[in-house]
């Protein structure tokens, strides 16, 4: 099983991504980057992480399932060999337990 050194978060819509890095370098920053679900937001999201000198192959992806709105973004992610996964929009509720002031960062 791989260890990742970087994680980033995915919100998925029809047309935006909401992208967020997590990792130990950056210790308490969360930094939070939106672009259009569209490939130069894709790409967008690799110069972003180049910034931060993050390394795509040492990262995982991981985002809610929505249909055709995440096929995009999972397709670009497999075909740059990175690593990426998928989790089920009900498992996501039921894990947040009782949320009353959502937002996408």
């Amino acid at each position: 099983m791989k260890i990742f050194s970087n994680y980033v978060s995915i919100d998925v819509s029809k047309k935006t991504l909401d992208v967020v890095l997590h990792n130990t370098v950056l210790k308490n920053k969360s930094p939070h980057l939106k672009v259009s679900n569209t490939k130069t937001g894709h790409n967008g999201i690799m110069n972003w992480l180049n910034s931060y000198s993050v390394s795509p192959k040492d990262t995982l992806f991981c985002m809610e399932y929505t249909g055709i709105y995440s096929n995009e973004i999972a397709s670009f992610l497999y075909q740059k060999g990175l690593s990426y996964t998928l989790v089920s929009p009900l498992h996501m509720k039921r894990s947040m337990g009782l949320v009353r002031d959502k937002n996408d960062k």
